[in-house]
């Protein structure tokens, strides 16, 4: 299951934290955009309590059935729901909202919300000991050079794109491009941009030793 888009550190004002039925639960279509369902069935399938998070209600009242409007994790409600019918999820309860009170919200939540970037996950992949980023990393500092977010020289910030390569070739096809990228433009940093990083670990695994470095 994929991480929680937000998470809820601490309550906000006018709310407190419970646990809620998911039948207890729904979607105000005034505001919430559709549901994916290819979405909410993988989230069902890796379901993780742990990465669940805490969603965002409005307690619409004792005369409303169902009670609690989603506002922010409509995806991981869904997911609960189809697991299992009698689940329970964590919410932070906003009580007398508005309908328009709760759509400004869903919109200021949305606005504020970062997605993780390819970065960010490069980063907990190494600290999780994830092999293809170890194996990648070790190839690129075989050669001298580091992975690196940072526009300097020496640095490979395009880690999707080396990913790309070991799929293609090993980190075999890794060390080869940037074997042949050192070699001919050294460590400055516009040459281990991904598009001529990706050009050049294409033409080595197509072309491999006919490739005339002096040419290139």
């Amino acid at each position: 299951m994929s991480a929680p888009a937000l998470s809820t550190a601490t309550v906000a004002p006018g709310a407190y934290i419970d646990a809620l039925g998911v039948d207890e639960l729904f979607a105000d279509t005034a505001y919430q955009r559709p549901v994916d369902r290819g979405r909410v069935r993988k989230l069902a399938a890796e379901w993780d309590r742990r990465l669940a998070g805490v969603i965002e209600v409005s307690d619409r009242g004792p005369e409303q059935r169902p009670r609690y409007a989603v506002i922010d994790g409509q995806h991981r409600w869904e997911g609960a729901r189809l697991r299992d019918p009698d689940a329970r999820v964590v919410a932070s309860i906003h009580e007398g909202l508005s309908i328009a009170e709760e759509a400004a919200l869903f919109d200021r939540l949305n606005r504020q919300r970062r997605r993780p970037s390819t970065w960010d996950h490069w980063r907990a992949r190494r600290a999780s000991g994830d092999a293809t980023v170890a194996a990648i990393e070790s190839a690129v500092a075989d050669l001298g050079l580091r992975i690196d977010p940072g526009p300097r020289e020496g640095a490979v910030r395009c880690t999707a794109t080396l990913e790309k390569l070991a799929a293609l070739g090993g980190t075999e096809l890794v060390s080869d491009t940037l074997r042949m990228i050192l070699g001919v433009w050294d460590q400055r940093a516009d040459a281990y941009d991904a598009p001529l990083v990706h050009g050049i670990g294409l033409i080595q695994h197509h072309l491999g030793q006919r490739i005339d470095p002096a040419r290139l």
